[in-house]
C-alpha cells in the first residue's frame, strides 16, 4: 500500500498554534516513509473573523513546519463533533513509489506525483473572498484552471473536486453548478466525469480544492464506474460518495453504509483480472469521511459506525446538505493491490 489517510483531533481548550504543530509532528514521525502530499485542516470557528485569524496562522505554521515540502493546503470552516477545535486530515504517499514534488503557483501551494505512466495533481482548497457570490465563483474555478494549465492538464484531468458551499442550499448549488459546469463546457474527461462532492461550509465561505489524473496512454486509466471513481495506475484508489435520503437517521446511516460495501464489492467484475485479492469488502476501506446535517446527530452516527466498521478510522463533521430530507452522506476511500 502506497497511499494512506490519516487524522488527528485537537484537544479543547489547548493552544492553538502549539496543538497543530505538535499533531502535524506526531504525523510526520509516525509515517516516515510517507511524504505528505496533502492536509486539510477543518477548523470549528465561532465566527467568521476568528476562521479568518486561525485560517492565516494555520496556513503560516505548515509553512514553516514542512518548509520547501509544503503540500496542497485546505484549510475549512466547519463544525465538529464535541466542539473539537480543529481536524486534521492528511494524504500520504509512499517516498519508494514515484516522484513527488511540491509546487507553487503566487502564493498557492499544491502536490504532483509522478509515476511511471502518469501525473496526479492534488490541489489545496482555492479560496477568495468577493462580494458578489457568482465573481467569487468564477474567480475561484479561473484559479482552478491556472493550476491545471501549469501542469498542462485541462478540467478533463479532474477525477474529483470538492466544493465548500457556504450557506449550501438547493439554490446556492444549482448557482455553483451553473458556473462550473460553464468552465467543465463540452469537456471529454479522461477518467470519467469527476466525483464532485458538496458540503456545507460555515461563515458562507467558498472554497474549492481538486484533484486531477493525466496518464500518458490514456488507454491504462480506470473509468468513473457507478459512483466511484477508480484512479492512478500504480497506487489505485476508489473514492466512493453515498446517501440515502429516505428514512430516519437509523435507516439513512445503515443504507448509506450497505450502499459503500455494496459497490465496494460490485467492482470486482471490473477489476478481473487485475486484482491480487479473490474478492474486496468492506475490510477493504481505508478511510470514511462522514457529514451529518445536526449536530445532535454526532454522537449516534459515531458509536454506530463505530461499532459496525470498527477496523475504519473515520471523520465526522457537521454541515448543510442541498438535498431535501438527507440526514448523512458518507465518502469512502479504499486502497486496492492491482496488477497491470
Amino acid at each position: 500500500m502506497i497511499r494512506l489517510v490519516k487524522q488527528h483531533s485537537a484537544k479543547e481548550g489547548d493552544n492553538f498554534n502549539e496543538n497543530l504543530i505538535s499533531i502535524l509532528d506526531t504525523l510526520q514521525k509516525e509515517n516516515a516513509d510517507y511524504f505528505t502530499i496533502k492536509v486539510t485542516i477543518y477548523i470549528n470557528s465561532e465566527t467568521r473573523d476568528s476562521f479568518f485569524k486561525e485560517s492565516d496562522s494555520a496556513l503560516q505554521n505548515c509553512k514553516a513546519f514542512f518548509k520547501d515540502k509544503i503540500p496542497g493546503l485546505s484549510i475549512v470552516p466547519i463544525s465538529l463533533h464535541r466542539n473539537i477545535p480543529f481536524l486534521i486530515e492528511s494524504t500520504l504517499h509512499n517516498k519508494k513509489e514515484g516522484v513527488v514534488k511540491f509546487k507553487q503557483l503566487f502564493d498557492h501551494h499544491y502536490t504532483v506525483v509522478e509515476n511511471h505512466n502518469s501525473t496526479e495533481l492534488f490541489s489545496g482548497s482555492i479560496s477568495f473572498n468577493e462580494t458578489s457570490k457568482v465573481y467569487n465563483i468564477q474567480k475561484t474555478l479561473d484559479f482552478a484552471e491556472q493550476i491545471l494549465d501549469a501542469e498542462e492538464m485541462t478540467f478533463e484531468h479532474l477525477y474529483k473536486q470538492n466544493n465548500y458551499i457556504g450557506a449550501l442550499s438547493e439554490d446556492s448549488l444549482k448557482e455553483f453548478n451553473e458556473i462550473k459546469d460553464f468552465y467543465y463546457g463540452g469537456a471529454q474527461f479522461k477518467n470519467g466525469l469527476p466525483l464532485n462532492i458538496n458540503i456545507g461550509s460555515n461563515h458562507d465561505i467558498l472554497s474549492v480544492d481538486i484533484c486531477a489524473l493525466a496518464y500518458g496512454d490514456e488507454n491504462t486509466a480506470f473509468k468513473r464506474i457507478k459512483n466511484s471513481i477508480i484512479i492512478n495506475n500504480s497506487s489505485p484508489q476508489i473514492n466512493t460518495i453515498h446517501q440515502s435520503p429516505k428514512g430516519d437517521l437509523k435507516q439513512q446511516t445503515t443504507n448509506t453504509i450497505l450502499n459503500i460495501i455494496k459497490e465496494i464489492k460490485s467492482l470486482q467484475a471490473n477489476l478481473n483480472p487485475h486484482l491480487q485479492k479473490k474478492e474486496l469488502s468492506e475490510k477493504d476501506l481505508l478511510f470514511l469521511r462522514v457529514i451529518v446535517t445536526e449536530e445532535n446527530d454526532f454522537d449516534f452516527v459515531s458509536k454506530y459506525i463505530t461499532e459496525a466498521l470498527p477496523f475504519v478510522p473515520f471523520t465526522i463533521m457537521c454541515a448543510n446538505s442541498a438535498h431535501k430530507n438527507q440526514l448523512i452522506q458518507i465518502e469512502g476511500i479504499t486502497n486496492l493491490n492491482i496488477t497491470l
